[in-house]
């Protein structure tokens, strides 16, 4: 039996298996981030658009993550199940992530056709390639302790890419605006090349990531020979799974919070704060809190177990979110230590829902005696999918709600600017340094002379007029629109407070209030554990 079935694997390849959520997290990070404020702000798409489109693309995730699931469960390669996927969707996932951040030059039905295409075939890319890379941790190694320990590693290489994606994504934005807009473009505009060419960069990270996972890992876990692939029951076994079930309902209310958090934060910096571009300073704060909790998390787990600790880490990041209502909009250092805290035990949940999915699919085997790893996987892409989606609708209707403006809704008002143009106007008559003029102009001043225009008449200041035929004066006056800078009203403002403190908090609770009834203590997964490695070596020996 391979000595690493159930013992400790190399560093190396725990961390090129990380590699494969940094790649993942260069596209969910900055869906859930940055999506919603750039469709509503950049793309221009209304709030309501955007809550429908969030919630139909999502609609269908369950199904296809359960196909997806069951796909890897019946492929069979000589790299394995699970791994090949990480190599025959890199490219694909990276480019449909440049173009769902790409405006194009279309009308208004246009832009929301195009937003419906690419971000649904994002996110079928991202099932494709989440689906078995989430399994890929399950069969790895058979310990509960080593894929709790990979869990820590692959949520570490999840941070990673959320830092190097919504950490400097503002910057990214701005800089490329800069470099590829037009001179003179408007913010929205110049936003839309920055979005374009900054998942220009990140696509092309995505994919070498990718390769480098599928390189670095092996698959050591595999089903009982004598295991017969059947789908209708490998589901029926699945919603009999009570520990599966109440993890995922726990993963999707997980995942809402935490989307929730991270995109209502983009409108909390633009708005409340005034500066829109220190969000990515927060996202590198929050992302570093959540690197620590990697290190952190497997010592707490083995001293509190799963469970205990998945409680204990969502009350304290609940408290520390609901405070972040009372922060007043220019203590931005108050805002980031909140946000910071919040993030500091948030960091932790992943870690151990994905563990947790793993002793699940190790009950499954446990009690049916059969295996359907990447079927029992597919509730963390569908989790977070589901959650994200839930996430962007949940804040479209608060933001709606509390009357929040977007760019569409600019206000004009006409202002007079002077612009110079030399006129020459025929003299009548010179009397008393009086000048009559031919025709009637509008009042005006001569720049050159500091000559008074009246209607039909010309009077001198300090310049002999007596000789000259004609005048020349400078007419003065043009009217232009000009746009008035975007202000959000107290109401709005309100609003988006709601969306960073109270509005997430409502899903933490309700996952503290589910995860109550998870029945896997560590007892038992030690007992799950040690029934299959005595099964997996009566196999090989006979």
């Amino acid at each position: 039996m391979d000595n690493q079935k159930f013992g400790k694997l190399a560093f190396k390849e725990k961390f090129g298996y990380s590699l494969g959520d940094a790649a993942a997290n260069l596209a969910w990070r900055p869906l859930m981030a940055f999506l919603p404020i750039f469709y509503t702000d950049t793309f221009g798409l209304p709030l309501a658009s955007v809550g429908l489109l969030l919630a139909l693309t999502r609609s269908f995730d369950g199904i296809t993550d359960v196909i997806m699931g069951s796909i890897c469960d019946r492929t069979n390669t000589r790299w394995g199940k699970f791994r090949p996927y990480l190599l025959w969707t890199a490219v694909p996932f990276g480019l449909l992530l440049a173009l769902t951040f790409t405006t194009p030059n279309m009308g208004p039905s246009g832009k929301l056709i195009w937003a419906y295409t690419t971000y649904a075939l994002l996110t079928l890319a991202y099932t494709a390639n989440n689906v078995p890379y989430s399994s890929l941790s399950g069969v790895m190694s058979g310990s509960i302790r080593e894929r709790t320990n990979i869990s820590s590693y692959r949520f570490f290489g999840a941070y990673l890419g959320g830092f190097i994606s919504i950490g400097l994504l503002p910057y990214l934005v701005t800089w490329f605006g800069k470099v590829f807009a037009p001179e003179g473009s408007v913010d929205e505009v110049a936003d839309a090349f920055g979005y374009q060419y900054s998942f220009y960069l990140l696509a092309v990270l995505l994919v070498v990531f990718s390769l480098i996972a599928f390189k670095s890992t092996r698959e050591r876990i595999k089903p009982s020979k004598r295991q017969k692939s059947d789908f209708i029951a490998e589901v029926k076994e699945l919603v009999k799974n009570k520990p599966w079930v109440i993890i995922l309902l726990v993963g999707f209310l997980w995942v809402t919070y935490n989307s929730i958090r991270q995109g209502a934060a983009a409108y909390y910096f633009k708005w409340v704060y005034g500066d829109k571009d220190l969000v990515g300073t927060f996202f590198i704060g929050v992302i570093l809190a959540s690197m620590a909790s990697t290190f952190i998390a497997p010592a707490l787990t083995n001293f509190f177990g799963k469970k205990r600790l998945f409680i204990m880490v969502m009350i304290v990041s609940g408290i520390f979110t609901t405070m972040l209502y009372w922060v007043p909009s220019q203590n931005i250092v108050m805002f980031f230590t909140l946000g910071i805290l919040a993030e500091l035990a948030a960091g932790i949940m992943p870690i151990l829902f994905f563990a947790m999915l793993g002793d699940t699919a190790d009950y499954s085997e446990f009690v049916n005696k059969r295996r359907a790893t990447g079927l029992t996987f597919s509730a963390g892409t569908f989790a977070m999918k589901f959650g994200g989606g839930m996430a962007g609708v949940a804040m479209m209707f608060i933001l709606s709600s509390y009357n929040y403006k977007q760019s569409a809704e600019k206000e004009t008002e006409i202002i007079s600017t002077p612009v110079e143009e030399i006129i020459s106007i025929d003299v009548d008559t010179v009397v008393n340094n009086t000048i009559t003029l031919k025709k009637k102009v509008l009042p005006v001043e001569n720049k050159q002379a500091d000559v008074i225009v009246q209607p039909g008449t010309i009077t001198e200041r300090n310049v002999d007029l007596t000789l000259q035929k004609k005048i020349q004066y400078t007419k003065r006056y043009k009217d232009l629109i000009k746009t008035k800078p975007l202000q959000q009203d107290p109401k709005a403002i309100r609003g988006i407070r709601i969306i960073n403190s109270f509005l997430p908090v409502i899903f933490i609770i309700l996952a503290i209030i589910m995860i109550l009834f998870y029945p896997l203590t560590t007892e038992k997964m030690y007992e799950v554990e040690a029934e299959l490695k005595s099964r997996k070596e009566k196999e090989e020996l006979e």
